[in-house]
């Protein structure tokens, strides 16, 4: 209605202040998700598109094409835009010069073609997210009859239609106040099952989520470095295994859901960890179920899968939307601790160097992640004093390996050196007054000081 030359200015502001007070925009806004954005770009792409066919500059129909793929890669449901913008085009069809169809054809097929990667896996998304999709339909839909709307006949609202239209917004806007409460409530509540988790959970626990905007809530609120896993259907074969590699030493797992614990997927948990003896207990609130385990302890070359911060970090995606101008990983050398802020590991390289340190104090370990799609060959060198051992370890394809310091160093303050053919990240982490302290590697070694070599007395 606002890109129509038909429609009225009155028209328009009415459509823009019941917009304003639609429930399933104004809560949708305040939750972590695409969806805001979805609707954000759909209303940008269906008015370049209006401006598009009303203008004889090309360039109109490149703002689309750019704003129209954009918008389809914020959410599968933007599929919805996509039908209405072709409808409007097919209604405005006779209206168009031969060069505008033409434009508007090549912008539809482009913005197809750009969403080619996505488009891959769709359907093995809606196969398992289709309340996901309702949900979205209930926010898109609104912004998708922009421009069935635009192309009505000029409708100027009689008073009592006014009169109608204000009284609908004031229900709206009532009835966001309960909605709203409801909302803030399921936040503190959230914010307080992080709270309980940072300060219950063994260093080497771990948290699971079970979806995207869990992961998302869980980062933007928590206060730590817990290794979070994103669950994979529980009707992926790979289902157990994955939880299996994930418990390996682990005291307990944690499993946060920001809409609510399911129980569905707490049995299933429950079910592929029953040979860690898993025993599921309600956490702090409804948003928490932790799983006791009685896992073997990990073996001296433990692999497990990526961390969604290892998999984030080694993308270029931001670790946690709470900094999102912060995209710097750790540079060699860092440290931080399991307490600290959400830190993204450094950039992966060949060589790593880790000064001299104690390795018999509790549980260090050496962390080599791979972020290739081959499995890599590392060599793990410890140096001291009177010792020096080396070992080949291979690193699984997109995967993590936890390599134990202690039987190599045996015992003794060493110094540790890992190169590799291809670029991996190394961390060093230990438990140290209850806490976990990760050291990010250096990129090179120092000359060799021929003091240090000397022979113990």
């Amino acid at each position: 209605m606002v890109v129509s030359p038909q429609s009225t200015r009155e028209t328009g502001l009415l459509a823009a202040l019941v917009a304003a007070v639609l429930p399933t925009w104004a809560l949708n806004g305040q939750q972590i998700s695409p969806l805001p954005f979805t609707v954000l770009l759909a209303l940008l792409s269906t008015w370049a598109l209006g401006r598009a066919m009303r203008s004889s500059n090309p360039w109109g129909w490149a703002l689309y094409l750019v704003m129209l793929t954009a918008c389809l890669y914020t959410a599968q449901v933007a599929v919805v835009v996509l039908l209405a913008h072709v409808v409007w085009i097919y209604v405005r069809w006779p209206e168009l010069w031969a060069w505008q169809r033409l434009a508007s054809t090549v912008a539809l097929v482009d913005a197809v073609l750009a969403c080619t990667p996505w488009l891959r896996g769709l359907h093995g998304d809606l196969a398992g997210s289709l309340p996901v999709l309702l949900v979205g339909l209930a926010v898109i839909v609104p912004a998708a009859l922009v421009p069935p709307a635009a192309i009505v006949s000029r409708w100027r609202l009689p008073r009592r239609g006014a009169l109608a239209t204000f009284a609908v917004v004031i229900v709206l806007a009532g009835a966001l106040v309960p909605a709203t409460a409801l909302l803030d409530q399921q936040r503190q509540a959230l914010a307080s099952t992080m709270t309980y988790v940072e300060q219950h959970a063994n260093p080497r626990d771990a948290v699971l989520v079970a979806s995207e905007t869990d992961t998302d809530a869980f980062l933007y609120l928590a206060h730590d470095n817990l290794p979070v896993y994103e669950l994979t259907a529980p009707n992926d074969p790979g289902f157990p295994a994955l939880l299996q590699d994930i418990a390996v030493g682990r005291k307990h797992l944690w499993l946060v859901s920001a809409g609510g614990a399911d129980f569905i997927l707490v049995a299933q948990v429950q079910a592929s960890l029953t040979t860690f003896g898993a025993q599921a207990r309600a956490g702090f609130s409804g948003h928490l179920v932790a799983f006791d385990l009685t896992a073997p302890n990990a073996a001296p070359q433990q692999p497990r899968p990526v961390t969604v911060q290892e998999q984030r970090a080694l993308s270029g995606q931001l670790l946690t939307l709470r900094r999102p101008l912060d995209l710097t990983p750790a540079p060699p050398g860092a440290s931080w601790r399991l307490t600290s802020d959400p830190v993204a590991g450094p950039q992966p390289r060949t060589l790593w160097y880790f000064p001299a340190a104690p390795q018999y104090v509790d549980d260090a370990r050496l962390d080599l992640v791979n972020p290739g799609l081959t499995p890599i060959t590392a060599r793990v060198q410890v140096r001291t004093i009177t010792v020096s051992v080396q070992q080949d370890v291979q690193v699984p394809a997109l995967g993590d390996l936890e390599v134990e310091l202690a039987p190599m160093s045996r015992d003794s303050v060493s110094e540790v050196i890992v190169t590799s053919a291809s670029p991996l990240v190394a961390t060093r982490s230990q438990v140290d007054a209850g806490s976990l302290a990760i050291t990010a590697g250096l990129a090179s070694v120092p000359p060799l000081n021929p003091a240090a070599q000397k022979a113990t007395p």
